[in-house]
């Protein structure tokens, strides 16, 4: 005999069935976002200028799985964007103004290697914590090596890992030093190196670069100063 359900019963059997999916990507989508404002906060406060070590922390300070639901670094951007507006307001403008001033005037003393700003400075979410980052660019990579020792500058020689597409990435020379109360970091492109284009590690796209003119611009002042 064959057994005909109520249509009652079908209906909230396949209404259950279709929600499940809506409700564990909404789960998800608050795993995600709780994550995103812990490590955001991780990164104004704390200093952790790290995306992925800021999640991770903020998954294990919620006891979360860190593999599991974890935010893109856009989100954390995102949140992070959110919490300097709510918490810091006035105080990340003047932040973020003094780091681009103190930004021009090293540009203006590398000028011979035509540098160009990237990340957070450029972005707008730069902290007191963060590095000033200059992609500069020349032939050799002993270069601004031998240009800051001339001009007296302590430096650390380093190297900083950046995407060209996807699924690579290069391992780029790098000098760390001090001005101004401020670290900075030269990523050098040199030979053929100079025309690579990184991709942002935060939103996958091609990373924005600004020259002197570009960053003098976001100050209001055709000089930068």
């Amino acid at each position: 005999m064959l057994l005909t359900l109520p249509r009652v019963f079908l209906k909230n059997f396949f209404d259950t069935e279709s929600s499940m999916p809506e409700s564990s990507s909404r789960a998800s989508a608050k795993i995600r976002h709780a994550i995103a404002k812990t490590a955001a906060k991780y990164v104004a406060v704390d200093g952790i200028n790290d995306f992925l070590a800021a999640k991770r922390k903020a998954a294990a300070q919620l006891g979360l799985n860190p593999g599991k639901n974890m935010p893109s670094n856009m989100e954390v951007e995102q949140a992070l964007v959110e919490y300097q507006n709510l918490f810091h307001g006035e105080h990340q403008v003047q932040v973020l103004l003094q780091m681009r001033r103190v930004t021009t005037r090293a540009m203006k003393f590398l000028q011979l290697f035509t540098p160009c700003l990237v990340g957070p400075v450029l972005r707008g979410t730069a902290t007191h914590h963060s590095d000033i980052i200059l992609h500069i660019f020349c032939e050799e990579p002993e270069q601004p090596g031998f240009f800051l020792q001339e001009n007296g500058i302590p430096f650390q020689i380093s190297s900083k890992r950046v995407r060209i597409n996807n699924r690579d990435s290069v391992e780029l020379p790098a000098y760390r030093f001090e001005a101004e109360d401020n670290s900075f970091v030269l990523v050098v492109f040199a030979g053929k190196q100079k025309k690579l284009a990184p991709m942002s590690g935060i939103d996958g796209k091609p990373e924005a670069r600004a020259n002197l003119r570009q960053v003098s611009e976001l100050l209001g002042s055709p000089c930068g100063d």
